[in-house]
């Protein structure tokens, strides 16, 4: 790793390689839905050429402006893979072409989604051994073979949409299509982490305002995904605090790392400040 300028690497289960690295003493940061941003100083190590080691989930391929030269991506499906590549030599600043290095990880993800498309990139590879992978040829291939089967809407979005089924007032129900409709479905809750002094100033005024719309835009730097069966976990054990009975406020700062995020395991682990009242 040390002929390498910068690496990323692209996986699920992020943390537990992340902590590897970080007992290690290496300059490394993680981007992944526990931590609720990026430091400035680690966009600075990036821009400055200096050596460091990311290690992502796929978060990154959702619109992270990085350039590495060296790009390490966990099995996954083909679109992204490509997105992820898409982090090599972004910026064309190399005299040669960068390097994206895909693996096979230890273990497969849980999700049967990812495994679908994890089996049908391979499907495709194979139909076509003689194409680059990133050929549109390939990529057609991908998705044809990735949506043989599946019915795309299965909560019937369109049927409600459609005018012909509506009574003679054209009521749309746009209320429950909103509700029904998620562009990319995911079992996780949103968690404010109040670190920061500004995220504390403003979960205490989310104490006492009754429409918190304004605030709750202004918050959104500051809140990380945690999964549906984590959050349970964390809410019983008393490390989270719902404000008006819907919002979820960290209240354990021990269960939150810079260097790694969101650590469920700690939920139940307690600073002593944190008990004084």
């Amino acid at each position: 790793m040390r002929h390498f300028g910068s690496l990323s690497k692209i996986f699920q289960g992020a943390q537990k390689f992340l902590r590897t690295f970080v007992n290690k003493k290496m300059t490394v940061f993680s981007i992944n839905l526990a931590v609720f941003y990026m430091q400035k100083t680690n966009r600075t190590l990036l821009k400055e050429n200096k050596k460091c080691v990311v290690i992502s989930t796929s978060l990154v391929e959702a619109g992270v402006d990085l350039d590495f030269p060296v790009v390490f991506r966990a099995m996954a499906g083909l679109d992204s893979i490509a997105q992820a590549a898409g982090r090599c030599n972004r910026e064309g600043k190399m005299e040669d072409l960068g390097q994206v290095f895909v693996f096979g990880p230890e273990k497969k993800p849980r999700m049967p989604w990812l495994n679908r498309c994890i089996s049908k990139t391979a499907e495709a590879m194979r139909s076509m051994p003689d194409c680059d992978p990133m050929n549109i040829m390939v990529m057609r291939r991908y998705f044809e073979l990735l949506y043989d089967i599946e019915d795309l809407d299965k909560k019937q979005i369109m049927r409600r949409l459609n005018p012909k089924r509506l009574d003679k007032n054209l009521l749309f129900p746009f209320k429950e299509v909103a509700q029904a409709f998620k562009f990319i479905e995911e079992d996780t809750v949103g968690v404010v982490i109040p670190r920061e002094s500004e995220a504390h100033n403003l979960v205490e005024q989310l104490r006492h305002i009754e429409f918190p719309g304004t605030l709750l835009r202004k918050l959104q730097p500051y809140l990380v995904a945690v999964r549906t069966r984590e959050y349970t976990r964390l809410y019983t054990g008393g490390a989270i605090e719902l404000i008006h009975d819907e919002i979820p406020i960290l209240q354990n700062e021990a269960a939150y790392s810079d260097d790694v995020g969101l650590v469920v395991e700690k939920g139940e682990t307690w600073n002593a400040d944190d008990l004084i009242i």
